[in-house]
């Protein structure tokens, strides 16, 4: 299996023992702090997604309160089908 770049080698986490942060060395403590530095990155760069994603759904959304996400996204993804097929030449 492969996991995100921020994730330790999981495959062999089974068979990992926890270990109480107290008792890590600096590199451990070290490397324990880089890896989470890389699982905030990528959670601000998902919330960042999410948020556009609103941003989008929500054009629909006000229209059509009752739909669910799937259907905003089907609408935005219609849209954008109908909006390629109108190209403009600018001079």
């Amino acid at each position: 299996m492969t996991y995100p770049d921020y994730l330790p080698d999981l495959d062999h986490a089974v068979d990992a023992t926890l270990v109480a942060t107290r008792s890590l060395t600096r590199v451990e403590l070290v490397r324990a702090i880089e890896i989470r530095r890389r699982q905030i990155e990528h959670d601000r760069h998902a919330m960042r997604e999410w948020q556009q994603a609103l941003a989008q759904a929500d054009r629909f959304w006000t229209r059509h309160p009752d739909w669910s996400f799937g259907q905003c996204l089907d609408a935005i993804l219609a849209a954008a089908h109908r909006n390629a097929g109108r190209s403009e030449v600018l001079s």
